[in-house]
């Protein structure tokens, strides 16, 4: 059986789904552990964790976003040009250009 080939439509229920995911973890599992720690500290892994997962969901969500060729948040390029000027030296019996000394 052939796989179908990845559409938008499909990318977006995918993000759907795995944002739908986080969020139902973060409600099952994070906040009720978080609030029957024992300490303060192991609660406090708890809900890092939880900021870590949306954190990547997120990352996730960007990349999806840019290779589709959309536009980054706070993207910009710069573009610099460098110019050198190198004096070169003068020849004997050449007149020197004026405020170089002579």
């Amino acid at each position: 059986m052939r796989k179908p080939p990845a559409t938008t439509d499909t990318t977006e229920a995918r993000l759907e789904a795995l944002i739908a995911e986080c969020h139902q973890i973060i409600r099952d599992v994070v906040l009720p552990s978080a609030t029957t720690a024992g300490s303060d500290m192991e609660r406090r892994r708890y809900l890092d964790s939880a900021v870590e997962l949306v954190r990547i969901a997120t990352t996730v969500g960007d990349t999806v976003a840019r290779l589709r060729g959309g536009a980054a948040a706070g993207e910009y390029r710069q573009r610099i040009t460098v110019e050198r000027v190198q004096a070169l030296p003068a020849l004997p019996g050449c007149p020197t250009p004026r405020g170089e000394g002579g």
